[in-house]
């Protein structure tokens, strides 16, 4: 077999269909044209920098519609278009803030009482922290003259309720405008200031405002030269707060809001699910598909923050964390006794709510998992409800971590039906089958001559992992045969056959084309936008950077905040 070559302020965007099987999953959102570079706050930014400006008061998580995704990342100009409904959310989410810290005003201002004096004071010190700068004359004494007009004629609570509204709901808090610090360069760029610089730190690494020590480094214009701003970035990524930014980008890259997204047919798996787990039923959709959720970022934090840091580690460790649902998934009858940690947070399983629970560290056997690929939880969200899936899996390994791209649209006999294996390849089946192994449903991609140009790349990846059940859970036989996890790595410069996924995972993980990839990610994060031709010199530099470095992410986030990218902003793109 021959392998594919290796895949190299507001604007709607158009969709793409994404194949899955014969069928299009719903439509992602990609860029049509170049969009502005001003950026806007993400749900999880807003309700992060809300905390932290208003600590230690309790404020509630304030909700928004659904997030677009463009290059599989949140946080793309490419949609930020302030909606009808964005735009109500932000004025609901102002005023359940405001009401909020009203009945905590001593704890959130510091105040006693509601001495006018300290008041003012405090919405002075609020909005500058809020709009990441100082405040201009103009504008304090503007805000003053509103506070005071409010609180002679309604009262100095209603006062600080209506200025705290105003505060979150200014385009200084919800964007972040970069007007720079200097002349547009003949090349087309204008260097930051050192608050703007500030601000893409503490948003890139923290999702949260510039902290005390940024603040400082901003007001003496510091953070200029890359040493001193790469400087700052390790001091970041030293504090724990910097696990909210990393977490945020492996969360999205690994899709990790479908964990929990599917269902699963029980009357299938009647004969395999054991009497002591029967109350999967009951579990899946509650506790156990959020275990997997944290699970993934348990992995993640332990492997970046507390091991060796590395894509490698990320695609090989064999230890992870559990709690008793999620060893009974492994198979863990009496997993020995290990330090547990408490995890409390929020979790989006269709919406954000919160989860807490104890998670403890296991080894787990070498030649069943391997890294995030091999977690439960991302086993189970790419699969149907009654027979993993290798083309989902395929398709999430090449898009996210190989090619960097989505697969090309469905041709247009798929797309309008005329499949051969219409009506669909899962209603032709028959479960009752027994002798037809789910590799033989999935083979019929890779032999028709219709389907095999799409699914060539992605069905044999997705095949190594056919000793994965649905739910996740490692299988040597299927109805009785034995299973044929044999596979494929294409697109790479490793491309290889390969007997398991722990192959073809461990030769992933020696890949500079998925070392490469991993890199345009992060670039894709940082930046909040759709890659182009001007990037390309740095993007390069970086990645030969981190090939050397032996994929080493955290000097790949340092790296990439000493760029000429993050100390610049594009007058045009």
């Amino acid at each position: 077999m021959t392998a594919p070559p290796s895949a190299p302020r507001h604007l709607l965007a158009a969709c793409l269909l994404v194949l899955g099987g014969c069928k299009a999953e719903p439509p992602a959102f990609v860029p049509t044209e170049v969009a502005p570079t001003i950026r806007r706050l993400t749900a999880a930014q807003y309700n992060n920098v809300v905390h932290d400006l208003l600590a230690p008061a309790n404020i509630s998580y304030v909700h928004f519609p659904p997030e677009l995704p463009v290059d599989g990342f949140l946080n793309n100009v490419a949609v930020n278009t302030a909606t009808r409904s964005l735009v109500e959310a932000w004025s609901v989410g102002a005023r359940q803030v405001a009401r909020e810290v009203l009945d905590q005003l001593p704890k959130a201002s510091g105040c006693p009482g509601e001495e006018s004096a300290c008041l003012r004071t405090w919405l002075r010190d609020l909005a500058s922290r809020a709009w990441r700068r100082p405040l201009t004359g103009g504008e304090e004494a503007s805000l003053m003259a509103d506070f005071d007009a409010w609180s002679g004629g309604l009262g100095s609570r209603r006062a600080v309720e209506l200025t705290l509204e105003y505060v979150l709901q200014s385009a200084d808090f919800l964007y972040f405008p970069e007007p720079g610090a200097g002349p547009v360069t003949s090349e087309g760029w204008v260097p930051l200031s050192s608050w703007e610089i500030a601000t893409r730190l503490s948003m890139f690494l923290w999702n949260s405002i510039p902290d005390a020590t940024l603040i400082a480094q901003a007001r003496a214009d510091a953070l200029r030269s890359p040493e001193a701003i790469m400087t700052e970035a390790r001091r970041m990524l030293a504090d724990r707060r910097a696990e909210s930014g990393v977490l945020s980008f492996y969360s999205q890259l690994l899709q990790l809001d479908r964990v929990g997204s599917k269902g699963l047919d029980f009357g299938l798996f009647s004969n395999t699910v054991s009497a002591t787990e029967g109350d999967f039923r009951e579990r899946l959709h509650g506790p156990l598909q959020a275990a997997m959720q944290v699970e993934a970022l348990l992995f993640i934090r332990s492997e970046l923050f507390e091991g060796p840091g590395t894509l490698a580690s990320l695609l090989t460790s064999r230890r992870t964390w559990v709690n008793d649902d999620l060893a009974r998934v492994y198979g863990l009858k009496d997993p020995p006794p290990s330090p547990s940690v408490e995890w409390t947070g929020n979790l989006a399983l269709g919406f954000e709510r919160p989860f807490s629970g104890s998670f403890r560290s296991v080894e787990l056997p070498a030649h069943e998992r391997a890294g995030f690929l091999t977690l439960p939880g991302t086993l189970h969200a790419r699969s149907s409800p009654a027979w993993p899936s290798p083309t989902y899996r395929g398709i999430f390994i090449q898009e996210r971590l190989i090619a960097c791209q989505p697969p090309p649209p469905a041709i247009g006999d798929v797309i309008s039906g005329l499949c051969p294996f219409t009506p669909g390849l899962f209603d032709c089946m028959d479960p009752n089958q027994k002798y037809q192994s789910n590799r033989d449903r999935y083979s019929e991609h890779v032999s028709n001559s219709e389907c095999i140009g799409c699914h060539l790349a992605t069905d044999y990846v997705g095949f190594a992992f056919e000793n994965y059940d649905s739910l996740g859970r490692y299988r040597t036989s299927e109805s009785g045969h034995p299973i044929d996890a044999s596979g494929e790595l294409l697109g790479t410069d490793v491309d290889r056959p390969v007997a398991n996924a722990i192959e073809l995972i461990e030769a992933m993980a020696t890949s500079r084309v998925v070392h490469d990839c991993h890199v345009t990610q992060w670039f894709r994060y940082a930046f909040g936008r759709t890659l182009g031709a001007s990037d390309q010199v740095e993007l390069e530099s970086a990645a030969r950077r981190f090939w050397d470095d032996g994929g080493n992410v955290t000097n790949l986030i340092v790296n990439i905040t000493g760029s000429h990218l993050f100390r610049h902003r594009r007058v045009t793109l």
